[in-house]
């Protein structure tokens, strides 16, 4: 009798938060193109800055900020969305619009590292690593791995030249699947953060 009354009074909120019908799904799927394109972008500019910091330390500063500045908007704008139209925003809708958002995103992602690699890169970026490979301070950290059982100090120059030898479309598709993982996982977080109640003033 218990866990009969436990379902009857728990059941249908627990239904509610992971409630979402045909119409719900288009005017997400309508939405998140537009929010992914914002979120592109910004992960664009990150990944630009990541490269330029090779030659130019300063723009590694942008790296964190931008990319925490994409999370921070697509949440703003979905609590606001949230706020404005609706009265309750379930968790599965919210994962579904973030999850599409990011994987909008993504696909700009890739398209933007298959331009750099394919047209700009010249192999800049393994010559910046090899360079890196040369300092001091890798090889002290490399010393420290040494004394581990089944380590080659060369498997990492063979990992760059494996990546080397690849093709920007290679590349890039190798990178799309790490970031739809990711957005994955930080869709399921960040739906969290979105979901529940509008709040108006």
């Amino acid at each position: 009798m218990f866990f009969r009354s436990l379902i009857r009074n728990f059941a249908p909120k627990f239904i509610h938060y992971f409630d979402m019908n045909a119409e719900d799904y288009k005017a997400l799927k309508a939405k998140a193109p537009q929010e992914g394109l914002v979120v592109g972008v910004l992960w664009v500019a990150a990944f630009a800055c990541y490269i330029g910091q090779l030659s130019q330390p300063i723009l590694g500063l942008m790296v964190m900020p931008l990319s925490l500045i994409s999370v921070f908007v697509v949440v703003n704008r979905l609590r606001g969305y949230r706020n404005q139209y609706l009265d309750f925003l379930p968790y599965f809708k919210a994962f579904v619009y973030l999850f599409l958002v990011f994987l909008y995103a993504s696909l700009i992602m890739a398209l933007g590292q298959w331009i750099y690699f394919q047209f700009m890169d010249q192999g800049f970026l393994y010559g910046e690593i090899m360079k890196m490979m040369e300092t001091a301070e890798f090889k002290q950290a490399m010393d420290v791995y040494k004394g581990m059982e089944g380590f080659d100090e060369n498997m990492f120059k063979v990992a760059v030249d494996q990546i080397a030898e690849m093709r920007p479309i290679d590349i890039a598709f190798q990178f799309l699947s790490i970031d739809v993982v990711v957005s994955l996982f930080l869709s399921l977080f960040l739906a969290m953060l979105s979901m529940g109640k509008a709040v108006r003033k």
